[in-house]
């Protein structure tokens, strides 16, 4: 955060001029002195999951996660106009901050069609060099706490029973827990973790039978 305050105070010195300002991270938009200002806020974890966010900062975890609410509470009152991504955004923004509503616009993110278009399923498999016959269950995102992969884990253990064929592919990070997951449920050869560049994501939704959050 020092560093955000360094370039903070950079950029304020050397955009004087400009008309407009738009920050698309809300959590550090409390540094930026400026106007007029508009703030894209994508979701209230800072606030809703508070505890979790803290634990996961170590010995300085409440110290970090408060100047966190901190900055996001000082920036949305100073903005100008305010995105959520969502109406579910707005709804935990105006319970969390006492922000005025009217400033409030929702516009949802859009949609990249050259990557993210309807594709032939067996092609799409052939590409990424999956199995062609077998059910596949697409997972994609980072492992933080909040996404719960343990109990992704747990319950593909539990379709093997029923489907044993079944394969689930996780596109993002593998932590250590989870390695240690996958070789206690014995699920070695049927959790593959894959990269995936902006078009290979387009892919392996395609690929997939179906997607689990």
């Amino acid at each position: 955060y020092m560093l955000v305050r360094r370039f903070a105070s950079s950029y304020r010195q050397n955009h004087n001029d400009d008309n407009v300002y738009h920050l698309l991270n809300a959590t550090v938009s409390g540094y930026f002195n400026l106007a007029p200002l508009i703030v894209t806020v994508h979701d209230m974890m800072p606030f809703a999951l508070f505890n979790e966010r803290a634990r996961s900062y170590a010995n300085l975890g409440w110290l970090i996660s408060f100047i966190v609410q901190k900055n996001m509470k000082l920036g949305v009152d100073n903005a100008a106009r305010i995105i959520c991504v969502s109406e579910y955004t707005k709804k935990d923004l105006l319970r969390f901050i006492d922000v005025d509503s009217k400033k409030i616009r929702v516009i949802y993110h859009g949609v990249n069609n050259k990557f993210f278009k309807p594709r032939d399923k067996l092609e799409a498999r052939r590409k990424l060099g999956l199995p062609l016959n077998e059910p596949i269950i697409l997972n994609v995102g980072n492992e933080e706490p909040r996404k719960n992969i343990p109990t992704l884990l747990k319950s593909f253990r539990w379709l093997l029973n029923d489907v044993p064929n079944a394969l689930l592919i996780r596109v993002g990070e593998k932590t250590s827990l989870t390695e240690k997951l996958i070789k206690t449920m014995g699920l070695n050869g049927k959790v593959l973790y894959r990269r995936a560049s902006s078009d290979e994501i387009g892919l392996y939704y395609s690929a997939s039978d179906m997607l689990v959050h």
